[in-house]
């Protein structure tokens, strides 16, 4: 869908309990979806102009910015992960 970005994660099986606990910005997972394994997918489909998405202008090109996120703790204390995302678009 346009304007928007759709991201699976691999959750690893002692994480899988805590898949509420990731995040994509300020959004939760939109789907999850259990591997036979005991790992599963945390989806994330969301518009680009939710979950806090950072928009930049950069020459030719607007980008927007985000992360995610593992947060075993509430949010005043720091991610376990931090995985930048970046998507790139040309103006």
């Amino acid at each position: 869908e346009k304007d928007s970005i759709s991201i699976t994660w691999k959750i690893p099986m002692r994480l899988r309990q805590y898949v509420a606990r990731h995040f994509l910005g300020d959004c939760m997972p939109s789907g999850f979806k259990a591997l036979p394994r005991g790992e599963g997918i945390a989806e994330f489909n969301y518009k680009l102009d939710d979950c806090n998405f950072k928009r930049l202008v950069k020459g030719k090109n607007l980008i927007y910015k985000n992360e995610l996120t593992f947060r075993p703790r509430p949010r005043s204390s720091p991610a376990a992960y931090v995985y930048p995302i970046e998507c790139v678009y040309p103006r």
